[in-house]
């Protein structure tokens, strides 16, 4: 299990409000973009983008 960070835009009715660094514990870069958005459901007013992914 290898961590990965990702970059990651909170996007609120359609405007870039926030963006964060998360590490996640993963084996590769779509099961790390997986996890995080499986835990972060999007709604009809927030919605989450990744910007970016990279092995640590």
């Amino acid at each position: 299990m290898n961590s990965y960070r990702l970059v990651v835009q909170t996007i609120q009715n359609g405007k870039i409000v926030g963006t964060a660094n998360t590490t996640v514990s993963a084996n590769s870069v779509m099961e790390a973009k997986q996890k995080f958005l499986a835990t972060h459901i999007p709604t009809s007013t927030k919605k989450y983008k990744i910007v970016a992914c990279a092995k640590q």
